[in-house]
C-alpha cells in the first residue's frame, strides 16, 4: 500500500459514514454504510439527476448523520463527484 492510500483509511472512524453512489444518466442510487461496513440503508435510495434529485439525496445523508451520530466526508468522492461539494459547504 502507498501512503495516500494508507492516509485515506486513517481517515474512517468510527463516526464516519461512507456512502456508495451509482451514477447513471437519468437516476443515480446511494447506500449509506458505517465504518465496519454495515449499511445503515435498508435498499438502494434513488434520485434524480437534477438539483431537486441531489437536495432529496443531500436531505437523506443528513438525516442519517444525525439519526447515527456520524459525519460524512467527501475526500474520497471529490474528484469523481464533483456535486458533493456542498455537503461541506464548499462551491
Amino acid at each position: 500500500m502507498n501512503s495516500t492510500q494508507n492516509k485515506k483509511i486513517r481517515q474512517v472512524t468510527e463516526k464516519t459514514m461512507i456512502v456508495g453512489i451509482d451514477v447513471g444518466s437519468v437516476k443515480h442510487y446511494f447506500r449509506a454504510f458505517d465504518w465496519r461496513g454495515i449499511e445503515l440503508t435498508r435498499r438502494p435510495i434513488p434520485f434524480n439527476n437534477s438539483m431537486e434529485g441531489f437536495n432529496a439525496f443531500h436531505d437523506v445523508v443528513n438525516d442519517l448523520i444525525e439519526l447515527y451520530h456520524l459525519f460524512f466526508t467527501t475526500s474520497f468522492l471529490r474528484y469523481r463527484f464533483p456535486f458533493t461539494f456542498s455537503l461541506n459547504g464548499k462551491s
